[in-house]
């Protein structure tokens, strides 16, 4: 988390080389997570480019360009129980991932569990 505006929007910053039409996934989650963690209603995720930045309002139900106004209506069911549930599930190895982490990992091509081979 990068910031919490007075209204208690949180605020997290990304660079990227381009900024995407769309908020990936994992950074979506990651906000979510913010605003469950700080009872925030509201979270703002800005794509810094190298050329430009694009913001995105994110609520627990949609998604909203906030340059373009183009909005999208979404269901993210983040609580306490879903948070606890991925520890538990991080701390067993047992968390499957969900985003496309596996790229990035060094066993990647022998886990069971891997996206990729």
């Amino acid at each position: 988390m990068d910031a919490i505006l007075k209204d208690g929007t949180i605020v997290e910053f990304k660079s990227v080389y381009k900024p995407p039409a769309f908020p990936y996934e994992a950074h979506i989650y990651q906000v979510l997570i913010y605003m469950n963690m700080l009872g925030s209603q509201k979270g703002l995720l800005v794509y810094l480019g190298n050329n430009e930045i694009t913001e995105f309002e994110i609520l627990q139900e949609q998604i909203r360009n906030v340059e373009n106004g183009q909005t999208y209506f979404v269901q993210y069911k983040i609580n306490d129980d879903w948070i606890f549930k991925q520890i538990i599930a991080y701390v067993t190895k047992t968390l499957v991932a969900t985003f496309d982490e596996c790229k990035f990992c060094e066993i990647n091509k022998s886990c069971k569990y891997a996206k990729i081979r």
